[in-house]
């Protein structure tokens, strides 16, 4: 996998974490569990545009240790964040793909494990606009959501 194609794919990751933000909470989660989300989710969003931010610890805190989607684990995401970090650091003219952002997000169908679904639109807006509907799943851990990915290994 190319950087670019390594760096589109750590960002959409990134993305998703950005747009939950705007989370329509699952039955039975009070706003206060939304806030400590929120409140976690937004500085470190504001930070992924310098090295430190993509190697920030705060990052990872925002996936699940289980994480898995499409093969991809929490340890590929952090290795992946600090690849980035390195080269930007090194290059700092590198072009990041801009970050993304979602809309129409909700949070439905929790079960008794707190697994939740996660649904909504992921928008890159660079030379036009893209669009793509998304879904994935979220937990809830330790008084907020953090994301778990489709569980799959491919």
């Amino acid at each position: 996998m190319s950087f670019q194609q390594r760096t589109r794919f750590t960002l959409s990751h990134i993305a998703l974490v950005g747009g939950a933000a705007v989370l329509v909470a699952c039955g039975g989660a009070n706003p206060s569990t939304l806030e400590v989300f929120t409140s976690k989710l937004t500085p470190t969003i504001a930070s992924l545009n310098s090295s430190v931010g993509l190697a920030s610890a705060a990052v990872l805190e925002l996936f699940d240790d289980t994480f898995l989607d499409s093969g991809t684990t929490k340890t590929d995401v952090k290795a992946s964040l600090d690849r980035n970090a390195a080269a930007l650091s090194a290059t700092p003219d590198i072009s990041l793909f801009p970050l993304a952002s979602m809309t129409n997000v909700q949070v439905t169908n929790c079960d008794t494990n707190n697994v939740c679904t996660l649904n909504g639109t992921l928008s890159n807006s660079d030379a036009d606009t893209t669009e793509v509907a998304f879904t994935t799943k979220v937990k809830l851990s330790k008084g907020t959501y953090v994301f778990l990915g489709d569980q799959s290994a491919s």
